[in-house]
């Protein structure tokens, strides 16, 4: 070949890097795929920056690096797609975003790990060979039935066990509810319309094991019902509809298919939710006219977004701008939108939005296009591949708009694996010469990946120290809640955990907060004198202020350490006015003012902050009842005086 790179169009019969070095490398690589969405799926449901779901994401960047080295070294020629580099824009731009706007880099990082590990799963596949594509689509079921079979598990042993926790490591808020091996129904929901394609056009589209495929989408229907996702009951149904649409040329069976399917999953519905908590989230849906909580967030997403249209508020700051934006009476922090779109655009403006979802699209456009371009019935394993990413993709994208499971990497793997299908099956190839340029660059590539790779080793040893030492933390705070002492071994290891993420990370925030959280835990031992404990929690307090100043729980919770010492009752007042001036019509921070008024017995200024809460709760929810309740006491307290 004398030219440098050649584009030749993509036939039935034709696939890329047929060449006879690629066998053990593929094989080596599709092994080492599966078993890391394994891995994160397990830890704590791979939730981002929960326990070891970093460090899993980042050993499995590393060996794939170590693999794509080898392969770029060795061989002399090697094809890709024409969009093998599609969604690169968008990394960089954010990678570019987070470091000009980030105000959360504890979190930013781990994040960016999160991308950066699924754009090199990106490459393997499209640098793969066709028949170690088909073995990795054939592993993405396989981690389907894993899932499916823990799921069964689960419901013999309780809807609170989990595989890793055991019983009781699930929290109590989902009921009935069941999760499999992650930490949260909704991404059970989310797994299951990702594996559901696979089994149904297997069962359509293959001779052999037709009853067993046909009994696989059975048990995932099964288990995306027992989740009670409500999204993806509903989101099923075009999904069953376009696995029947693609699944033949005959309109006759493609009715046929759809009617059968849709009876035994609405049978299915009620058998295993009608009746029960399912029924009880739909009619509850049904009767608000929406989905209540998520509103809030919707809201809070928008108006980050008329902030800063352009170019967003900055990678991962929804965590700490989305309730200054909106009067919410929650009395927890959120990380995200419930809604990936939202999220993306608040974050990163629409020059983020529109380099990310014009590559999604024009990657899902050229799949369809090839798709539905044929006339003949397809049957081929590559050919039902294609048709498997474009159902589970429909799956994955409907459902982002309710909820976030590109955060849950292991969904979120399962996803890039079939973008990275449809770019290797839906688009022309371009076969490159890898001579002494072409391998510098690549290797240039590749070091600027692995430079990237090596720092993000102290962010994964941060991240899931923090969250062990989290973990730790809410064992002893919910026994303090009940106004008891608590394992004072657990108050040890939670602060163990904050110290040793911050020794990897000076500058990883949420320890040094939940550190100021832990040392106000010792009061209720008697061990120390109140004077040192408050000392002690507010340095910390003062230490994550430094790090986000734009925190308001930061300042709410360091006035409630600095009110424990009557001595800096003043220095309380300070900060929790502080507070209020960052989020005026936050109720939280309205109520936390004034129960440090109702210790102090100011009662005109009391009585002042609780109309206010109740102006801006005019539904009266949760913060609006206790703003009554106390204002009710304090006309009581007053006619009796």
């Amino acid at each position: 070949m004398n030219s440098l790179n050649r584009e030749c169009e993509v036939s039935s019969d034709h696939d890329f890097n047929e060449g006879a070095g690629c066998l053990s490398w593929g094989r080596w690589v599709v092994g080492v795929i599966c078993v890391g969405i394994v891995m994160l799926s397990f830890s704590a449901g791979g939730h981002l920056q929960m326990l070891i779901s970093p460090m899993v994401a980042w050993v499995l960047m590393g060996v794939l690096l170590l693999f794509v080295l080898g392969r770029v070294l060795r061989e002399r020629e090697m094809m890709g797609s024409s969009l093998s580099l599609v969604f690169l824009p968008w990394l960089i731009y954010v990678v570019v975003n987070y470091c000009c706007l980030s105000l959360t880099p504890w979190y930013g990082r781990v994040e960016l790990l999160g991308f950066g590990c699924a754009g090199v799963v990106f490459g393997c596949v499209i640098l793969m060979r066709g028949r170690d594509v088909e073995w990795l689509g054939k592993g993405v079921m396989g981690f389907g039935v894993l899932v499916i079979f823990v799921t069964m598990f689960q419901e013999v042993m309780g809807a609170s066990w989990h595989p890793v926790g055991g019983v009781n490591s699930i929290r109590a808020q989902y009921g009935e509810r069941l999760s499999s091996v992650f930490s949260m129904p909704n991404s059970l929901g989310c797994c299951m319309l990702l594996v559901l394609p696979y089994f149904l056009l297997y069962a359509f589209c293959k001779r052999k094991w037709q009853l067993s495929y046909g009994l696989g989408a059975v048990a995932c229907m099964w288990a995306l019902h027992a989740s009670v996702s409500r999204a993806s009951v509903l989101i099923a149904v075009p999904v069953i509809l376009l696995c029947c649409y693609v699944s033949g040329v005959s309109w006759k069976w493609r009715v046929l298919r759809a009617v059968l399917v849709l009876l035994v999953h609405g049978g299915m519905y009620l058998v295993v939710a009608s009746g029960g908590e399912g029924q009880e989230r739909f009619e509850r849906l049904a009767k608000s006219g929406g989905e209540v909580t998520r509103e809030v967030y919707f809201a809070a997403a928008h108006a980050l977004f008329e902030s800063a249209p352009i170019f967003g508020v900055g990678l991962g700051n929804f965590q700490v701008l989305w309730d200054q934006q909106f009067p919410v009476n929650r009395n927890h922090g959120e990380y995200f939108t419930h809604s990936d779109y939202l999220q993306t655009l608040c974050e990163t403006g629409l020059v983020g939005a529109g380099l990310l979802f014009g590559a999604v699209a024009l990657v899902v456009l050229r799949g369809a296009r090839k798709m539905w371009g044929e006339r003949k019935c397809f049957s081929t394993d590559k050919d039902l591949l294609v048709r498997v990413a474009l159902c589970g993709l429909l799956g994955f994208g409907l459902y982002q708009l309710v909820n976030f499971e590109s955060k849950v990497w292991a969904n979120f793997f399962v996803s890039v694996i079939y973008f990275a299908v449809l770019v290797r099956y839906g688009s022309r190839c371009v076969q490159w010469r890898c001579g002494r340029g072409a391998k510098l660059g690549a290797l240039g590539v590749w070091i600027v990946l692995s430079v990237f790779w090596g720092g993000a080793y102290r962010d994964t040893q941060s991240s899931y120290s923090f969250s062990k030492g989290s973990l730790a933390l809410s064992r002893v705070q919910g026994v303090h809640g009940m106004g008891l002492p608590g394992p004072k071994e657990k108050l040890a290891e939670a602060e163990e955990g904050f110290r040793k993420a911050i020794e990897w990370r000076e500058d990883f925030m949420p320890a040094h907060w939940f550190w100021g959280r832990a040392r106000m835990s010792h009061r209720f031992y008697g061990e120390e004198c109140i004077e040192a404990v408050v000392e002690s929690s507010v340095k910390h307090y003062d230490k994550a202020i430094e790090l986000c100043p734009l925190q308001w729980r930061l300042w709410a919770e360091r006035g409630m350490s600095l009110a424990q010492d009557p001595t800096r009752v003043e220095e309380a007042r300070e900060s929790f006015l502080r507070a209020i001036d960052i989020v005026p019509a936050h109720t939280n921070a309205l109520i936390y003012y004034a129960r440090f008024l109702e210790a102090q017995g100011e009662e005109e200024a009391l009585r002042n902050v609780l109309e206010k809460v109740l102006v801006i709760d005019v539904s009266m929810q949760m913060n609006g009842i206790v703003a009554q309740e106390m204002l009710d006491n304090l006309n009581a307290t007053s006619v009796r005086k």
